[in-house]
């Protein structure tokens, strides 16, 4: 089997991407990136200070340019920000990076803490703006309602089976 090049997680702000994509990378060998982080190292600025400074589009915009540097990342699982789904241009730059897993998880267990989107708008309408993009976006879907393991299990066989 041969597995692809990255791995990309998308999903719901607070549905476990970055926990669950630390521990794959280490399982499997491959190196992690948290998007924010990215964005955070390339702009110098939290992607929450910045929507807070500039606005939830200005921050999507430059959200897309962390995301076009993807596609030179090799072996490497990325958690990608919730709301990557809102820029129709991002599905390709995803795709051209790797294989893209949908880590859903029941709105009522999604964490919210310093999440500036979520807080303004809310968990559910921001699930329903967003969940059929997620699935329309992905390669596969990985629930992430009992525990992370068993999320993690989920996408460790997936990569095994090709």
């Amino acid at each position: 089997m041969r597995r692809p090049n990255n791995i990309l997680l998308i999903g719901m702000p607070g549905c476990g991407k970055s926990t669950i994509g630390r521990l794959a990378a280490e399982r499997i060998g491959y190196s992690f990136l948290d998007a924010d982080e990215e964005f955070e190292e390339y702009f110098g600025i939290s992607p929450a200070d910045y929507i807070e400074c500039f606005g939830v589009p200005k921050f999507r915009e430059k959200e897309s340019k962390v995301l076009g540097v993807f596609k030179n990342c090799t072996r490497t699982v990325i958690s990608l920000g919730g709301g990557v789904v809102e820029i129709p241009s991002n599905e390709k730059l995803l795709h051209k990076a790797g294989k893209v897993i949908y880590i859903r998880r029941d709105t009522d267990k999604l964490a919210r803490a310093g999440r500036p989107v979520t807080a303004a708008k809310g968990v559910e309408t921001l699930y329903a703006e967003r969940h059929e993009r997620y699935e329309q976006w992905s390669d596969h879907t990985v629930d992430n309602n009992s525990d992370v393991e068993n999320a993690l299990s989920a996408i460790l066989k997936l990569l095994h089976s090709g």
